[in-house]
């Protein structure tokens, strides 16, 4: 079982998007800015801090666990040939 104390989370906030992501494992960190700076190319030059101020993370988590939808409806729609409406 993995310990969520070793999974890494990353927010991404630009003018255009937020990116949320998740490690399910362990994962070293600067293996995981490897990955973001190639996936997201804008980001390659961008100098990454950790977080010191623990309240900081602490309203991040916040934010992130709010943001997580935990509900979902699903529908299925039926229609005969040549129906329209």
């Amino acid at each position: 079982m993995v310990n969520s104390d070793d999974c890494v989370r990353i927010l991404l906030r630009s003018f255009d998007e937020d990116v949320r992501l998740k490690s399910t494992a362990p994962v070293k960190v600067q293996h995981m800015l490897k990955n973001i700076r190639y996936w997201f190319p804008g980001l390659a030059k961008v100098k990454f801090f950790p977080i010191k101020d623990l309240s900081i993370e602490k309203a991040l988590l916040k934010i992130e666990h709010n943001h997580v939808t935990y509900n979902y409806k699903f529908g299925v729609l039926y229609c005969k040939d040549g129906q329209t409406e």
